[in-house]
């Protein structure tokens, strides 16, 4: 990636193993429709004794998690291929 930290709609927000880590713009409409899902929809639904603060702070966690969790994944892949020789888009360097 040439064009430092935003490139192509991505803003870049960590390095790991000389691999970019970016999110684009629709991350954020993503991730606010599985806070708004959750905090307004399943929470109520499954704990309507928890107040509506709980039920947002505990949709953005719970988001949160849930995007984490599918960087660990790619992660697994970038590493792996890495571990193969295989170059990933974006990398620079060694790892």
């Amino acid at each position: 990636m040439t064009g430092g930290p935003r490139a192509a709609g991505r803003l870049t927000i960590a390095r790991i193993w000389g691999i970019p880590i970016s999110v684009r713009a629709s991350w954020l409409l993503v991730f606010a429709l599985v806070v708004g899902s959750l905090a307004a929809g399943y929470f109520p639904a499954q704990h309507p004794e928890w107040g509506a603060p709980t039920r947002w702070v505990l949709g953005a966690l719970t988001s949160l998690a849930f995007f984490a969790s599918v960087l660990v994944h790619e992660l697994g892949h970038s590493r792996v291929a890495l571990r193969n020789g295989i170059p990933s888009r974006g990398q620079r360097g060694p790892p």
